[in-house]
């Protein structure tokens, strides 16, 4: 296993626990695999955060589309109804 998918496996948590472990360890010694291990934890952040971000601009454009165009009266009314049933 190369070094990326290993890293990424701790950061994941799905490593069995002795080479959970061996990376604790190294992480204490080697200051180069840390600096690589914290790289690639802000790397995975910011692929969330933009997966998020993408994820609320379609769902955004979605909304935008059965909600403001007339087309769609009917699916909307449905929605509105049901949505008032509940209160």
């Amino acid at each position: 296993m190369n070094e990326i998918a290993r890293i990424e496996k701790y950061l994941q948590g799905s490593l069995p626990p002795g080479k959970n472990k061996a990376i604790a360890l190294r992480l204490m010694y080697d200051q180069a695999f840390e600096v690589n291990v914290v790289i690639q934890r802000r790397v995975y952040k910011l692929i969330r955060q933009y997966s998020r971000k993408s994820l609320r601009a379609e769902a955004e454009i979605v909304h935008r589309r059965l909600f403001e165009d007339p087309a769609h009266q009917r699916f909307q009314e449905s929605i509105y109804q049901l949505f008032n049933n509940y209160q």
